[in-house]
């Protein structure tokens, strides 16, 4: 059997309404499970951390950490995490060159946001299914 049959997601950005209208969007997929959000690039480390989750979304705000050292350091200490960032059109290339899975629009849609999250889980997880299909 694979890792989970759904897949762990946190939330992090400094603007509550906007952390929990993506945690909200994430709920409503049966297939994903949001474990929190935090509203701090710091908070959001610890929380990494206590909950191992598959997928970090970060919005376009974070405090103490902005986005892209936030996923520095996810992609330096927790490379099983993966980041996708909603930011700006002009902020993609610095997005991808810190480490980010998966960068969106600002304007993208909850539905945008829900296949990008299962997308980069699914393609993480094709190697390891290949692999244990022939174990």
């Amino acid at each position: 059997m694979f890792k989970d049959e759904f897949r762990r997601v946190l939330v992090a950005d400094s603007r509550r309404i906007i952390a929990e209208a993506l945690t909200f969007a994430i709920e409503s997929d049966p297939r994903l499970e949001a474990v929190g959000y935090a509203l701090d690039g710091w908070d959001a480390l610890e929380l990494v951390s206590s909950f191992e989750p598959d997928v970090v979304v970060v919005g376009p705000s974070l405090n103490g950490l902005d986005q892209l050292q936030f996923t520095s350091l996810v992609r330096e200490f927790f490379p099983e995490v993966l980041p996708i960032l909603i930011c700006a059109r002009g902020d993609r290339v610095a997005a991808y060159d810190a480490g980010a899975t998966s960068c969106l629009a600002e304007s993208c849609s909850a539905d945008e946001l829900l296949r990008a999250v299962t997308a980069a889980t699914l393609e993480r997880d094709i190697p390891l299914r290949l692999v244990e299909a022939h174990a």
